[in-house]
């Protein structure tokens, strides 16, 4: 039961039988349906997200998804449109992932500001992995929007201006809402926050010095 005009936080859990499990190669989703029922059992709301079945965790260092060791091909990702800026259509986006999976990548780094909604409903659909880093003062909004997104796979700071204990103490609060995905910090090689040993993030120390083509 719910008080008119007030806040409040529920969780529930249940079981579901032979489901496909989401990943990068079988970005599969399901409808789930919530209905709000008033004092005389009418439905007065009714909402439908789609959803898709997965675990995420880190074992010995490395990082699993559905209980196996998985590979992670990343790139760092700034929502951006070369003719709109910061305000990027719908196609922009599709644009971006199919271009990724062609090039066999299989996930990217959020940087900056929170991923917007519209980018994370493709990369449920399409398959694209999501590691959910931002500016520690966007975090939890992040979190509220991001944790019912299966292609999310983990979540993080971002890497300029990191501080340890005051992202520890975010971290802390946000292990309340969902302990359901590890950290990853990459510049916290003491890994104080982070639950995996950060990535190589200099491309030239995989792949050699820049050079203009």
């Amino acid at each position: 039961t719910i008080d008119s005009r007030s806040d409040m936080r529920e969780t529930a859990e249940f079981v579901a039988i032979d489901v496909a499990q989401w990943t990068d190669a079988t970005p599969v989703q399901y409808d789930i349906i919530f209905e709000l029922l008033d004092t005389e059992k009418r439905v007065i709301c009714v909402k439908k997200r789609r959803f898709g079945f997965r675990s995420s965790e880190i074992v010995m260092d490395k990082f699993s998804i559905n209980d196996k060791t998985l590979p992670l091909k990343l790139v760092k990702y700034f929502e951006f449109d070369p003719n709109g800026g910061i305000t990027v259509p719908l196609d922009r986006f599709r644009q971006d992932i199919m271009l990724m999976k062609r090039a066999g990548i299989n996930g990217i780094i959020t940087q900056g500001f929170p991923l917007s909604d519209s980018m994370l409903n493709l990369c449920d659909e399409y398959g694209i992995y999501v590691v959910a880093s931002c500016d520690r003062r966007y975090m939890e909004d992040f979190v509220e929007h991001a944790m019912n997104h299966p292609s999310v796979i983990m979540y993080g700071f971002g890497d300029w201006n990191f501080d340890a204990v005051e992202c520890g103490k975010i971290k802390s609060r946000l292990l309340v809402i969902d302990d359901t995905r590890p950290w990853y910090c990459a510049t916290d090689f003491q890994k104080k926050v982070s639950d995996l040993t950060p990535f190589p993030t200099e491309a030239g120390s995989v792949f050699g010095p820049w050079q203009d083509l």
